[in-house]
């Protein structure tokens, strides 16, 4: 079948000249590649080996941008657990404040009660 192939693309006396021009050492490798060949353009009559190529480049693109996902969705975590570990180590510095409060509730919250002190003040005067 895989003679059947390169005699069907290439034709037979194309064949043989190719192989007549190959150094010795060099023509089990140029059989090899003319017999991928050949049975890539039998598989796929259309495209051939191009085909394949473009198949395996959608493929590694495809791959690609899974790994960038998967990598971004990492960072995001990493993220969150350097901050987790952050607000457990501020919370725990400051004995009469939960450490399960984020950095950014706290300083809301004082930010509150700073407003609420002013217009305290404001209406005593």
């Amino acid at each position: 079948m895989d003679f059947e192939n390169a005699c069907r693309l290439f034709g037979l006396a194309n064949l043989l000249r190719l192989m007549r021009c190959a150094e010795p050492s060099q023509r089990q490798v140029m059989a090899n590649s003319i017999l991928t060949e050949a049975n890539m353009y039998g598989n796929d009559p259309i495209h051939g080996a191009l085909g394949q190529v473009l198949n395996l480049n959608n493929q590694i693109q495809s791959v690609q941008r899974e790994l960038d996902f998967v990598n971004t969705m990492l960072a995001q975590c990493s993220l969150q657990s350097t901050s987790h570990v952050d607000d457990v180590v501020a919370g725990s510095s400051h004995p009469g404040q939960s450490s399960t409060v984020a950095p950014r509730e706290k300083e809301g919250g004082a930010q509150e009660k700073d407003a609420e002190y002013k217009r305290k003040n404001k209406k005593d005067h």
